[in-house]
């Protein structure tokens, strides 16, 4: 065992957030925390490094072991490469007293005590990785996307995403024993997000991460621990497991508390008769049995009343139906300093839920700015007349942050208080959360605020940028059926791909300075770039000699072919075909027949 939290408590003024957390970590585990906002999540992570001191219990950690932890981003004032490269001070101390004796054993080649430290320092720097930094440097930089550009400059002039991208960079380049993780994939884009699910997956060490990012958390980890009203609850397995596994404890919670109720209400009931027949008959047996079922009923241990799954309550009758084509994107083009988008064209139809996707930087939130026409452009945008927009947007800013949510809500809505509490009510704003000023709410009440203010004007067609951004897990999910039952077109711009899996019609994917349409969800999109990678290294190891003879490469194709045909065949005979993987089956025959057909053709 690594590490192990045994009956944390810790309260922060009158608040308990932590009432007796338990749990361990063993060497190569791979955990998640989850639990909503303010449940105490981040709080463990700085009790666990020593920067919170627990009301009680205790921290056992291993003797020697190294945690790897950033609490907040710290300034430095050297450039991005030496910033990373502190990671390696032991190495580099070591490879200076490796030159030191090289040095040595020039002037004193035969000096064997010399010879002697030489070899174990060698030796030693070889265990620490030594000779791989350079190698581990470059993976880690390529991985998150820190680019040469970006490695020169001072780290004190960064964003604040370009910071936490370092400094996680950092961390990994430490290779700790346990690394704690809260939200590593903020700021990341898809494709470093993917890099560091793998790189997560083959880590050595254990790795403890807090993450709102379900995917993530479903293809990294072997454990979800779940933290509600201050507990811990331990769920062996990943994302998903721990979905179905609460939900069938959740059932079986309510099914014992409703039974205990009737239990409690049936010995209630024997005390009241009791009772009144003592009294009628004037009888102290009768009193006696009221005393002893009292007995029973005060030892009786009573059960906690469930959490019920909270929801965004919506109607969405008064939507006004927009033209088929809502969106028509016609030969666009985009330059900045240089070309952004190049002669790009794409349709979105009436009740559509279109994601668009690709690297930070591609141009997916200046695509947005050019349909609401708040930028020019080159080509043509065409909006269906009917069309009411609604807007999300990334960063949230009040133009009055003294007003109040209920002021703020009633601007955009007029109506009455009553009638404006009750909107607010179904997406969670009670009681006196309503007077809190809007400058002063925190990112995810800021988005189901706007939300909540979009779905009251009757738009029917929803730009939502990183609309999960923000979020805790609860109201992802809350969120995403929200979406579901929304009558209009949505248009996403999102990284969050368990939200794109649960809503996504298709992918609108910028890759080359274009846009690429891929139907289905984020795993079909994934699978289906994976196909065209892999036919692409075919293309590239092919020999350009054109003697060659291709009859074998032909031969591979063609029974590749007829793999993706028996696939299909086999899975439609099924009573439940899965369709998606159909979908991917006939994607990938028909790459593989395009590749056939070149080979055709160089014969």
């Amino acid at each position: 065992m690594d590490l192990s939290v045994n009956n944390i408590t810790k309260s922060f003024a009158i608040y308990d957030v932590l009432k007796g957390v338990s749990f361990h970590i063993n060497t190569g585990d791979k955990i998640g925390i989850v639990g909503a906002n303010g449940s105490g999540k981040t709080t463990i992570f700085k009790v666990i490094k020593g920067f919170e001191t627990p009301d009680s219990g205790e921290i056992f950690v291993r003797k020697g072991l190294k945690i790897g932890y950033l609490d907040q981003i710290p300034e430095y004032k050297e450039t991005v490469t030496e910033v990373l490269y502190q990671a390696f001070t032991e190495i580099l101390s070591d490879k200076e007293r490796l030159n030191q004796l090289e040095k040595e054993l020039s002037e004193n080649p035969l000096d064997e005590k010399v010879l002697m430290r030489y070899g174990r320092a060698q030796e030693k720097f070889n265990d620490i990785g030594g000779y791989e930094i350079e190698t581990e440097f470059n993976k880690i930089i390529k991985g998150l996307n820190i680019s040469k550009v970006l490695l020169d400059k001072p780290f004190s002039i960064l964003s604040g995403g370009e910071k936490s991208r370092v400094i996680l960079g950092k961390i990994l380049l430490e290779k700790p024993d346990i690394l704690l993780l809260d939200e590593p994939s903020n700021h990341l884009d898809l494709q470093s997000i993917s890099w560091l699910e793998g790189y997560l997956q083959k880590y050595k060490g254990s790795v403890l991460i807090i993450s709102h990012d379900r995917y993530l958390l479903d293809r990294i980890t072997n454990k979800i621990i779940n933290i509600e009203l201050g507990r811990a609850k331990v769920y062996h397995g990943n994302y998903s497991f721990y979905v179905k596994e609460k939900a069938k404890l959740m059932d079986t919670l309510w099914k014992s508390y409703a039974n205990q109720e009737k239990k409690i209400k049936k010995m209630e009931d024997q005390i009241e008769r009791f009772r009144i027949w003592g009294r009628m008959r004037d009888s102290d047996k009768m009193f006696r049995r009221a005393k002893t079922i009292e007995k029973k009923l005060d030892k009786m241990h009573k059960l906690d009343k469930p959490l019920i799954q909270k929801t965004f309550n919506l109607n969405f009758n008064n939507i006004g139906r927009t033209g088929k084509e809502v969106i028509k994107i016609e030969n666009y083009s985009k330059s900045f300093d240089s070309l952004l988008l190049d002669n790009v064209n794409f349709t979105v139809r009436y009740t559509d839920r279109a994601f668009l996707i690709g690297k930070n930087g591609t141009g997916k939130s200046t695509i947005f700015k050019s349909i609401l026409n708040e930028m020019d452009y080159q080509g043509k945008i065409t909006l269906s007349g009917k069309t009411k927009i609604g807007v999300l947007s990334q960063e949230i800013v009040y133009q009055y942050p003294n007003r109040t949510i209920l002021q703020e809500f009633r601007n955009s809505n007029p109506m009455t208080v009553g009638e404006a509490r009750n909107k607010l009510a179904s997406f969670l704003f009670y009681g006196d959360d309503v007077f809190k000023a809007v400058g002063d709410i925190s990112g995810g009440e800021k988005s189901r605020l706007e939300l909540c203010k979009m779905v009251n004007s009757d738009t029917n067609l929803l730009l939502l940028d990183e609309p999960t951004n923000h979020l805790d897990v609860e109201s992802k999910e809350m969120l995403e059926q929200a979406l579901l039952d929304y009558p209009g077109t949505l248009f996403i711009i999102s990284h969050d791909r368990y939200f794109i899996n649960k809503l996504s019609h298709y992918i609108l994917c910028i890759e080359d300075k274009k846009i690429n349409r891929y139907d289905g969800d984020y795993d079909i999109y994934f699978e289906k770039k994976e196909i065209k990678s892999k036919v692409k290294k075919i293309q590239k190891i092919r020999p350009t000699n054109i003697e060659k003879d291709y009859t074998k490469d032909i031969e591979k194709i063609e029974n590749l072919i007829i793999q993706c045909e028996d696939i299909i065949s086999n899975e439609l005979t099924k009573e439940k075909p899965d369709f998606k993987l159909i979908e991917t089956q006939i994607y990938e025959k028909e790459l593989y027949e395009q590749e056939y057909e070149a080979l055709i053709d160089m014969m």
